[in-house]
């Protein structure tokens, strides 16, 4: 997962409990905001159990020829279909948690 599907989840509510963070600042920079007290640009890099726990039941992530893809009640969700399963469920909870 990159940072910018983490900061979607993040923006869109899920919760930054994991201990996976993604930074997208240098070292450098990090240690500079915190001298003058900045706050940190970590975001929680969910794994997949996360993810998976945060879905409704009655979804099922499958392996597709073309990736791998969520599926809702049986159907398939093709606004989830992505090269890794943690991006394939991320965007299933994005998509049932738009606001």
């Amino acid at each position: 997962m990159d940072y910018s599907l983490a900061l979607k989840l993040k923006n869109a509510g899920f919760p930054q409990i994991s201990e996976n963070v993604l930074r997208n600042i240098s070292l450098e920079e990090e240690m500079n905001r915190q001298l003058i007290g900045q706050e940190s640009n970590y975001i929680s890099k969910p794994t997949l159990s996360e993810l998976i726990k945060a879905c409704p039941d009655h979804c099922g992530l499958q392996r597709e020829d073309y990736g791998w893809a969520m599926y809702v009640k049986g159907f398939l969700r093709e606004d989830t279909i992505s090269d890794t399963p943690e991006e394939a469920v991320a965007k299933l909870w994005l998509a049932l948690n738009k606001k």
